[in-house]
């Protein structure tokens, strides 16, 4: 049986296929249209089952087509969840970090598992090892800060990730400070982050993942592991759970 998994967010789709828990492909969309979509089930005409989990507008064709030609679990909280959730209001929780709990879970079982995601927003997501996903926090990512800086003054340019300035300390130019403002911002909450929860949690797994992981995984390296797929994983297995439903 192949599944495809799909993963709207605000900036892009992400779509996987699986074949159990195997992960065939993953591809990463800035406009997904229902040629591509034809595409992929060329490409893969085995596939009989489909989750959509969606943070952003779900184009107009999708539904319709993996619904004629899938069986397809639209996840919303009426679903079943394998794992208890001690978040206070789960309808207004994202269902991408639902899957990043689940995924945590399902990889690092009877541990406790602090699962960072990077992307258009920073997401701190704590599981138990009684598998019990609590929350954690969130926070700007590293573009929108970038944008901020831009949107919110005058004078200040929108400029692009230079990776490399999160070495320096003191920036001589304009955008060497913002350059490095932004990219110490980020790196210092992220281990301050990380410490905190170790010294509450002292055998803690730590796990990075997301579009702007890539640009930390380096300087946090020694305590992380950086898995990009957590997302699709974690639907893949929810989508698993939920297939007799469908």
């Amino acid at each position: 049986m192949d599944k495809l998994v799909i993963d709207i967010g605000n900036t892009s789709t992400k779509i996987a296929i699986f074949r159990n828990k195997e992960l065939l492909r993953v591809q990463t969309y800035q406009q997904f249209d229902k040629h591509a979509l034809q595409m992929l089930f060329n490409f893969y005409p085995t596939i009989t089952h489909s989750i959509i989990s969606s943070v952003a507008e779900t184009p107009a064709f999708l539904e319709p087509y993996l619904s004629k030609y899938t069986k397809l679990v639209r996840w919303d909280a009426s679903h079943l969840l394998p794992m208890h959730v001690a978040y206070r209001d789960l309808h207004s929780l994202g269902q991408d970090r639902l899957a990043i709990a689940k995924a945590s879970a399902a990889l690092y079982p009877n541990k406790e598992v602090l699962s960072i995601a990077l992307g258009t927003c920073i997401t701190y997501n704590f599981v138990d090892k009684e598998n019990v996903f609590y929350g954690g926090a969130i926070s700007p990512g590293l573009k929108m800060r970038y944008k901020a800086l831009n949107y919110y003054t005058h004078a200040l340019p929108l400029l692009d990730v230079q990776i490399e300035k999160i070495n320096d300390l003191i920036g001589l130019t304009t955008q060497d400070s913002i350059q490095i403002g932004v990219l110490k911002s980020v790196w210092y909450e992220l281990e301050g982050n990380i410490a905190a929860y170790t010294r509450k949690f002292p055998k803690i797994v730590t796990i990075i993942t997301g579009g702007d992981a890539n640009y930390f995984e380096m300087s946090l390296k020694n305590r992380i592991f950086a898995l990009p797929n957590l997302v699709l994983i974690g639907l893949n297995e929810i989508l698993d759970l939920n297939v007799s439903k469908t």
